[in-house]
């Protein structure tokens, strides 16, 4: 039972047999008047009733009521107060009269002004433009503007003072400062700094408000409803639409994915904001239940909420982030950059209509069971000296490629054989990928039915067609007898790569055209051919 709330109930759930697997009593349903019944009794907070504090429970909802708030001082409007005159001779304002009384309070005799020999004085002008300058800017006044203010003689040099801290850049800048805290400033967010890249729009914003003197309402309209705003002026519409960015500085869990919490999570940051920029007032609270201390009931939050709701503020993703929209610009400019777009747009299409026409990216590794004929990988060979396994330049076949590190001339060797083979005439290629500090001379023997052949492989060109493989020609290979290829380093004059051999099986015709067919990369050493 959910005291007050029935459709949180189970009890409800069962007896209205809403649930057929929770179903109460279960030889049949109550009655409608007696469910109805048992509804009215859980929503007037399920008292016992035979107690009698359960005749007069009051279920209405606990918070402080209007009238009842505008009791506290907090809630009262703001009046005038009346100033006393008593120190008059000694004030030039009515803050002067607080600042006065407040200085009079802390001398020990607390007699009139005018007879009193400790009565206050005013400060000096170094001190009094230090003062100044600090409130105004933030910053101490140079020595220059020291002994001006110092040797100025006018009867108005301190309203002169003043009107010249005002119109500097710089008193926008410090006010903006306390602004800008309140609306939670920053240019990046927690998460993973996540950054804000126009935030300092913003912030220039804030700072030109402050030096244009603009009227305080019109500050708030723009921050809470600038996008709603119009303007016939290009730069009064950039900034009510740079304003609205009030609403978007929370440092918010934009990973969150649970897009609807996150969605309620912006919602309440920007409420506790709203309030406590605007009303002085944290709401926060309202979230989960009524201020038990301020007229703050929970439906008031939520009616607060629903016009923010309204409002779409993210765009969700895994990393939701906030939606951007671009600033309007003079005519001239507009035509000029909706040229620049339309021209970049024509652009992209010719590229992506020339990568169609592209042949596609071969893919980093393939795997030896893609490939036609008798392959036998770097991984199936014998090796004679050190040798370094490598995955560094693609395509290869297999898991990777070996290289000599272009060391230990005539001391390394890689064999290829086959475990079997048919009889028959085959193509037999070599695997590598090119590059310019390959070994132009690389030592390839192919031994075969026929005897051996030496060939002189050059591998700082790429492979037939531009490929990774070079022909070394075609040869016969008897059952039972010799299938190999061997690669060596004697003689190299820079990286020796190997890869793997593949056997391609010939037509007796292919076999008959030219069985001393090879690659323009792979040459025949006749000198070291025997049979």
């Amino acid at each position: 039972i959910v005291p007050g709330d029935p459709s949180l109930s189970r009890v409800i759930e069962a007896v209205e047999y809403a649930n057929p697997e929770l179903q109460m009593p279960p030889s049949g349903q109550l009655p409608d008047e007696a469910i109805a019944d048992l509804r009215r009794w859980i929503a007037n907070g399920a008292l016992d009733p035979r107690l009698e504090s359960a005749k007069s429970h009051d279920t209405s909802p606990k918070h402080l009521t209007l009238a009842d708030s505008q009791k506290h001082w907090a809630y009262r409007p703001i009046e005038r107060p009346h100033v006393s005159t008593d120190a008059s001779n000694c004030t030039n304002s009515p803050i002067d009269t607080f600042v006065v009384a407040k200085q009079m309070a802390d001398l020990p005799d607390l007699g009139n002004v005018s007879t009193n020999s400790q009565s206050p004085t005013l400060a000096a002008r170094d001190v009094l433009l230090r003062r100044l300058t600090f409130d105004l800017h933030g910053l101490p006044p140079t020595p220059t503007e020291l002994r001006d203010f110092g040797n100025d003689v006018r009867p108005d040099y301190y309203e002169r003072a003043v009107d010249r801290l005002l119109a500097s850049p710089r008193f926008g800048e410090r006010m903006a400062r306390r602004w800008l805290d309140v609306a939670r400033y920053a240019e990046s967010l927690t998460l993973r700094g996540f950054v804000l890249p126009d935030a300092w729009r913003y912030r220039d914003y804030c700072i030109d408000v402050f030096n244009s003197d603009r009227p305080l309402d019109q500050f708030i309209a723009e921050q809470v409803a600038g996008d709603q705003m119009t303007s016939d002026d290009v730069h009064a519409r950039q900034q009510q639409l740079v304003a609205v960015s009030f609403l978007l500085m929370g440092n918010t869990n934009l990973e969150d994915q649970d897009k609807q919490q996150l969605e309620m999570d912006v919602i309440d940051e920007q409420l506790d904001t709203l309030s406590r920029a605007f009303l002085a007032q944290t709401i926060g609270c309202a979230r989960c239940h009524d201020h038990k201390f301020d007229p703050i009931p929970t439906r008031d939050y939520y009616a607060l909420a629903g016009i923010l709701k309204a409002s779409t503020v993210l765009e969700h993703a895994n990393v939701s982030k906030w939606i951007s929209r671009p600033l309007p610009l003079p005519s001239d400019e507009e035509a000029v950059y909706a040229d620049l777009e339309n021209r970049i747009n024509s652009i992209d299409e010719r590229i992506k209509l020339l990568e169609s026409r592209l042949e596609p990216s071969p893919k980093a590794a393939i795997a030896v069971s893609e490939l036609p004929g008798i392959v036998v990988d770097d991984s199936q060979a014998s090796t004679v000296g050190e040798w370094q396994k490598s995955d560094h330049v693609k395509p290869f076949i297999g898991e990777g490629y070996l290289h000599d590190q272009h060391r230990e001339p005539g001391a390394k060797s890689v064999t290829f054989a086959p475990q079997q083979i048919p009889p028959g005439a085959y193509e037999v290629r070599l695997a590598y990928t090119a590059g310019a500090n390959r070994a132009t001379n690389v030592l390839v023997r192919v031994f075969s039915a026929d005897g051996e052949s030496t060939l002189r492989v050059n591998q700082r060109k790429p492979g037939d067609s531009g490929g990774q493989w070079t022909s070394l020609g075609r040869y016969r290979f008897e059952a039972n007898g010799q299938a190999y290829v061997m690669v060596a380093n004697d003689d190299a004059d820079g990286h020796v790569i190997v890869d793997a051999v593949q056997f391609l099986p010939l037509t007796a015709a292919d076999a008959l055209a030219d069985s001393s067919v090879t690659s323009e990369s792979a040459q025949r050493d006749t000198s070291r051919d025997r049979d």
